[in-house]
């Protein structure tokens, strides 16, 4: 059928009607209706109508272009359509691929039941199937399945995969392969490069490659997760990267921190800048800017302690405003209450406490330092203490001892139950049970010389009073009185004063003073 026009007409039970310069060569029931200068070359029942002039389809079968869609071509393929005011719009091949409402300048190539419409100009999707760009201009499917750019999306693409959407305001975004990958509400300029279940919101650029069920949400702006599973960063956490491990989390306003590895990891709170590597519950949290936490588990830094480091162990924690200080390994231990620039190495359960700054403890078990004992140390040993405002002060090894009450630059050294209470610069070595409350005083239980020099010009001897105190005494303080003197390595003894036998037997000094055999 031909009516009116110039126009040129082939093929077997094709009709043209009020489509001037208009033309169908060859094929069967063909149609063009109202749409000027256009043509159908071949195929079966293709029809372009509506006004949809100086457009074309090029063989296939119920392909269609109409309803103002000018300039538009569909070339091979079945049940393609093009239509709603789609100009220059073009579909190459495939089955019920459509190009609708306004989406001009775009392209379908391939694939099967993939869709351009709601005013997606200038986009395109190139093969797989059920793809959709909806309504989000220059953007891109290629390949894949089920995959969706929608919500004024704009400048988007998707490449290959399965069930991937970028939606609700995301332009300049893409998810690369994978599984349910999600970008939406205002995620501008964001990545998911495949893994499964993986999600972008309100967060621009910001990166998550791989892994599964991985998060960035909540205005965490320019972050990045690589690979592991249930790992998020949300809640205005800027600049912030896990990488890998799984079930991590940094929020809470915790800009540029950093989650490597491990399980279970936080990072909350306005900890900003802070890092845990690896371990498994491991928690960063309540202001502790600048802090770190190296392996272990259950380890914490918390409420205030910026700068701190926990390396390793188990259930160690720096808590409640103590700055720059650092625990080592070890289980249990703690420093806390505004103990700054401290330090426990090892063992378990020991403190540093309650203001006292600049502080260590190295090893051993259950040691205290606290009460505004300032920069004191324990090394080693079990439930010793230095507290109550004792500074510079220290504790070597043994158990239970103790520097207390204002002892400052005092120390233990080794033994048990030993107290220094109220005396400055005073030491207690060794013993049991020994009590010291005398400043500049050195207690000791028993005291063995191995070897003394022999000096016969020394002028004063040692003595002890009632209560053990060493002093020493003149000579010339005994008056009258005098004394024999020294018998070593000998049999005999003598008489005078001062004189002294030495490994000579049998020998004798009788009288006089300062005499001498065998020296």
């Amino acid at each position: 059928t031909l009516g009116g026009g110039s126009a040129s007409l082939y093929g077997y039970n094709n009709c043209l009607t009020g489509a001037t310069w208009s033309n169908i060569l060859g094929g069967n029931a063909n149609i063009i209706t109202c749409a000027y200068s256009s043509s159908i070359m071949g195929g079966y029942q293709n029809s372009i109508c509506c006004c949809s002039d100086n457009s074309s389809i090029v063989g296939g079968s119920d392909n269609n272009i109409c309803c103002f869609s000018s300039y538009s071509s569909v070339i091979g393929g079945s049940s393609n359509t093009i239509f709603c005011n789609s100009c220059q719009s073009s579909i190459i091949g495939g089955g019920c691929n459509i190009i609708q409402n306004s989406s001009g300048y775009s392209s379908v190539v391939g694939g099967c039941c993939n869709r351009i419409c709601d005013n997606s100009c200038n986009s395109g999707i190139f093969s797989g199937g059920w793809n959709k760009i909806l309504g989000s201009e220059k953007s891109v499917v290629l390949g894949g399945n089920n995959n969706h750019i929608c919500s004024y999306s704009d400048r988007s693409g998707v490449l290959a995969g399965r069930c991937n959407q970028i939606k609700d305001h995301s332009y300049y975004s893409s998810i690369v392969g994978g599984c349910r990958n999600l970008i939406y509400d205002n995620s501008d300029s964001s990545s998911i490069l495949g893994g499964c279940c993986n999600r972008i919101c309100c967060s621009d650029n910001s990166t998550i490659t791989g892994g599964c069920f991985n998060r960035i949400e909540q205005d965490s702006f320019r972050s990045t997760i690589s690979g592991g599973d249930w790992n998020s960063i949300e809640s205005c956490s800027n600049k912030s990267g896990i990488f890998a491990g799984a079930g991590n989390h940094i929020c809470d306003n915790s800009h540029r921190s950093a989650i490597v590895g491990g399980h279970c990891a936080r990072i909350t709170q306005d900890s900003c800048r802070s890092t845990i590597s690896g371990g498994y519950r491991n928690c960063i949290t309540c202001n502790s800017c600048d802090s770190s936490i190296v392996g272990g588990c259950y380890n914490k830094v918390c409420y205030y302690s910026c700068n701190s480091t926990i390396s390793g162990g188990n259930q160690n924690c720096i808590r409640n405003y103590s700055d720059n200080s650092t625990i080592s390994g070890g289980n249990q231990n703690c420093i806390r209450n505004y103990s700054d620039n401290s330090t426990i190495t090892g063992g378990s359960s020991n403190k540093i406490c309650f203001n006292s700054d600049n502080s260590t403890i190295i090893g051993g078990c259950d040691n205290r330092i606290c009460n505004y004992s300032n920069y004191s140390s324990i090394i080693g040993g079990c439930d010793n203490r230095i507290c109550n405002n004792s500074n510079y002060s220290s504790i070597i090894g043994g158990c239970d001892n103790k520097i207390r009450n204002s002892s400052d630059y005092s120390s233990i050294i080794g033994g048990s139950g030993n107290i220094i209470e109220n005396a400055a610069c005073s030491v207690i070595i060794g013993g049991y049970d020994l009590f010291l409350d005398t400043p500049n005083t050195v207690l000791v239980s028993k005291l063995k010389i191995n070897s003394v020099a022999n000096s016969l010009t020394d002028d004063a001897i040692l003595t002890r009073d009632n209560s053990g105190n060493v002093n020493f005494r003149s000579f010339s303080s005994f008056g009258t009185f005098s004394f024999g003197g020294i018998v070593n390595g000998a049999t005999e003894s003598m008489t005078g004063f001062m004189n002294q036998i030495c490994n000579s037997n049998n020998a004798s000094v009788i009288g006089g003073s300062y005499n001498c055999v065998g020296v």
